[in-house]
């Protein structure tokens, strides 16, 4: 069997990541920086375009405070473009999500948390299958979900 798509790749990247905390006060973030190309395919227009999905950075960033009783923070997570395909001709947008998070402890061995995810309903675009706008102007594409909050009891025996 052999692969519809074969071509070579060539990629550099760095990846970033650390924490600080001082106090109840913690601080931590990541990043990956990627400079991917196509080396070598098939078809030869494809040769020094971006392979299809191929970020060229991804961050989060989350602060958070933790007191006896309670824990509060955010999370932040970013998402630069990509484009759908090889040929490079259709650009997914680049996108950031932001969360909140809550945790209360009330009494010993009771938890109250909420979690609220896509805080900002954000319409972000993670993939589709074409490599260009059909004539329609209309693509099947995959999203992140919009905003969820999630409310939870956690009880320890």
């Amino acid at each position: 069997m052999t692969c519809p798509v074969a071509h070579g790749a060539r990629a550099y990247g760095a990846e970033l990541e650390g924490g600080y905390r001082q106090g109840p006060i913690s601080l931590t973030a990541s990043s990956t920086l990627v400079d991917a190309q196509i080396t070598s395919a098939q078809d030869p227009v494809l040769v020094g375009n971006t392979p299809r999905h191929q970020l060229a950075l991804i961050y989060q960033l989350t602060p958070r405070y933790d007191a006896e009783r309670f824990s509060i923070g955010a999370n932040v997570v970013g998402f630069t473009g990509s484009y759908a395909q090889d040929i490079n001709q259709l650009y997914l947008p680049a996108y950031t999500t932001v969360g909140l998070f809550a945790e209360v402890r009330p009494v010993d061995r009771l938890v109250l948390s909420v979690n609220a995810s896509n805080l900002f309903n954000t319409m972000a675009i993670t993939e589709t299958l074409q490599g260009s706008l059909p004539a329609s102007n209309i693509a099947l594409a995959r999203t992140l979900y919009g905003r969820m909050v999630l409310a939870s009891v956690r009880l320890f025996y």
